[in-house]
């Protein structure tokens, strides 16, 4: 099961997910018949039931931190995959290629490869609202322990609905999902929702960096909504430089997805867009925020070099928001709301000063400083940045910049798809 990484210093409410791990993924079996049914309980787990302890809320809070976790580690794969971040290595490499992967851009998805993350996510938010249940069950002995759990269980309920306002469509380019079997929700009513829920995380937050984390995921959600003066506000009082990254990490067992796709010791089925290597020879400090390396499982009588993804091993965590992505959407943000380029570019400037230096041929590499900035040169920044986060389908949506072509085009899905289990499941979702 995969836990969060909180920083180092803002710990408060999220370190009891890196404990108890093993006891979380069977905790989601025991209690979420929701999308568990008719299995018999094992004797030996522990019921929801018995869980109204305020020493018990860390095992709770792993449990939902847990199942949303597991959700992250497919679904961005795949949101990379669909976007125009990665491609096939038919030709390339001699790993054979999952060809269902590739299925989203032929018109005909297969939406039973979304079973998994989907119901990650279903259970995610439906562990999050489990936990909210817990404040009226609970005789709490610090108002502060009662302020966290209602804190984590907004957080993550709003973020289980972000994610699937975000990522998730029910046709080629309408995007939205349902909660627990209601009839089918479009992305803008449910980032609305997921607004409502991290406002109340917002109200009872304690440190400032939750604050601060938060205020940067309400931001993202504006600026996909396109309501760029509250995104504004959000980002404005979101992660600063200096906040660590708020990521997923994965233990041995549990372990980073990425790795079945593009692997950079073993199976690379997929490889980076060339561009990231050509952003790299143009500007070899580049190296520092775009991870590559040659790739050693050649197809048969191929001399040219490739090159594959190096950012992630099995146990390296997925960043989920990062101070560079706050800042980033700032600087678009300045520019579309004041056209203020004076201070985008401080903005940009920031985060391409603290991408570290890289040794070369030529000796210690740094990324030069920018003189002015536009909003496609920051659409740029954020592709190097954000590499293999999964955001990049979000951003070619939102600056309708798409790579598809000729006759795929027209068929192309946008979004991954509302999984199969869902259609079958939800007498309101019928497949269109």
């Amino acid at each position: 099961m995969n836990s969060f990484t909180p920083p180092t210093r803002h710990r408060t409410f999220l370190l009891a997910m890196l404990i108890a791990v093993s006891i979380s993924s069977a905790f989601i079996l025991a209690s979420c018949q929701e999308y568990v049914r008719d299995i018999a309980a094992p004797v030996d787990l522990i019921a929801d039931r018995d869980l109204n302890q305020e020493s018990q809320l860390p095992l709770l809070y792993t449990t939902v931190g847990g199942a949303f976790s597991e959700a992250i580690r497919l679904a961005m794969p795949y949101s990379s995959i669909l976007s125009d971040e990665f491609a096939a290595a038919n030709g390339i490499s001699r790993d054979n290629p999952q060809p269902d992967i590739f299925n989203l851009d032929d018109g005909n998805p297969r939406r039973e490869l979304m079973n998994n993350p989907w119901g990650q996510l279903a259970g995610a938010r439906f562990q999050a609202t489990n936990l909210l249940k817990k404040e009226s069950l609970i005789r709490f002995t610090q108002d502060s322990n009662r302020k966290k759990l209602v804190f984590v269980g907004n957080f993550f309920r709003a973020n289980a609905e972000h994610y699937l306002a975000a990522f998730f469509g029910i046709t080629a380019r309408v995007g939205g999902a349902t909660i627990t079997g209601s009839p089918f929700i479009p992305s803008t009513n449910m980032h609305d929702t997921a607004l409502a829920k991290y406002a109340l995380a917002l109200q009872n937050a304690q440190t400032p960096y939750e604050r601060r984390l938060v205020n940067s995921f309400v931001a993202r959600v504006q600026l996909l909504e396109r309501r760029f003066p509250e995104a504004l506000a959000a980002a404005t009082n979101g992660l600063q430089q200096g906040n660590a990254a708020f990521q997923a990490t994965f233990p041995a067992t549990a372990y980073n997805r990425w790795v079945d796709f593009a692997g950079n010791e073993t199976a690379h089925t997929v490889l980076p867009d060339p561009r990231f290597r050509a952003y790299v020879v143009a500007e070899p400090g580049e190296a520092g925020r775009i991870a590559l390396a040659v790739g050693n499982r050649p197809a048969s009588g191929r001399t040219e070099a490739y090159y594959i993804q190096a950012k992630y091993t099995a146990t390296t965590p997925i960043d989920l928001m990062t101070w560079q992505e706050n800042a980033l959407m700032l600087a678009e943000l300045r520019l579309r709301v004041s056209n203020d380029v004076s201070g985008a570019l401080q903005e940009v400037n920031r985060v391409r000063a603290a991408v570290p230096a890289v040794m070369t041929a030529q000796g210690v590499s740094r990324l030069a400083m920018r003189t002015t900035t536009n909003l496609d040169s920051i659409y740029i920044e954020r592709d190097k940045q954000l590499f293999g986060t999964g955001l990049r389908l979000l951003d070619q949506r939102r600056f309708n910049r798409w790579h598809f072509q000729g006759a795929s085009a027209a068929r192309a899905w946008y979004f991954l798809p509302i999984a199969q289990n869902e259609f079958t499941s939800n007498p309101n979702l019928q497949v269109p």
